[in-house]
């Protein structure tokens, strides 16, 4: 088993996800790919869709590719806080610690990073509604 399956065994227990993708599992700089191409022999080339992180959090595309199988660790908010989170914005919300996806009407669409006090937005700037 390679290092990016062992994690994404972690990321599938940490967030209860009963699927399997297709495509192998590729970690490079603690930063998790999924990659369904055939494998490359240049290893400097980082191919493929980053999925997450070593410390468990889910990029956009992991969270809306995952989506429909993640069962565990999922923050609902109103519309108005997915407003606010895109907006570059923390969400005021106590007592989460640890990586959660954000979900807003069934939708599970971005990941956040839990402190205890609030949901910090951990988007890329480039990523974010101006």
């Amino acid at each position: 088993m390679t290092e990016g399956e062992k994690l994404f065994g972690k990321i599938q227990d940490y967030y209860c996800i009963n699927s399997e993708l297709n495509g192998h599992m590729v970690l490079k700089k603690n930063r998790l790919f999924l990659q369904t191409g055939g494998k490359t022999w240049l290893q400097n080339v980082w191919r493929g869709l980053h999925i997450a992180n070593e410390d468990l959090t889910l990029t956009i595309e992991g969270a809306q590719l995952l989506h429909p199988h993640i069962t565990k660790n999922i923050v609902e908010v109103s519309h108005d806080d997915f407003t606010k989170y895109f907006s570059c914005e923390d969400i005021e919300l106590k007592g989460l610690e640890g990586p959660v996806v954000l979900g807003v009407g069934g939708l599970k669409f971005a990941p956040a990073l839990g402190d205890g006090e609030c949901l910090k937005n951990i988007l890329p700037k480039s990523r974010l509604i101006k």
